[in-house]
């Protein structure tokens, strides 16, 4: 997972968006079942609350510039929360992280030209 949050983030900052997943620790060699499991669930926790709003920010800005540019609205074909429900956490930030935000700003960086992007 850690791999996972700083690919996830570096496509993020790629995509000129500021929400990051937090960093999460590593957990030592000689660490309790106890200790690993409540450090798996302080990541997952953090995982969830982040790539939720991700998912809620790209479908406000997606809806927006799809009616203001005049194109019909596209849902996208896989949810974040049902990756997240069945425990997928690292496909869940792909997505977002990838297939949404960043692909979202290349088209809109295609189209609009560098100079226009603006941040989110």
């Amino acid at each position: 997972m850690i791999s996972a949050t700083a690919t996830a983030n570096n496509h993020l900052e790629e995509a000129s968006v500021a929400l990051r997943y937090p960093e999460i620790p590593p957990v030592s060699d000689s660490s309790t079942l106890e200790d690993l499991m409540e450090a798996y669930g302080a990541a997952t926790s953090a995982i969830r609350e982040v790539t939720e709003e991700l998912s809620t920010m790209y479908a406000q800005e997606s809806a927006s510039l799809d009616v203001l540019m005049g194109q019909e609205e596209v849902t996208p074909p896989v949810s974040a929360s049902m990756l997240l429900d069945s425990n997928d956490f690292i496909g869940a930030m792909r997505l977002v992280a990838e297939e949404y935000w960043l692909n979202f700003h290349l088209r809109w960086a295609e189209t609009a030209g560098p100079e226009e992007v603006r941040p989110f």
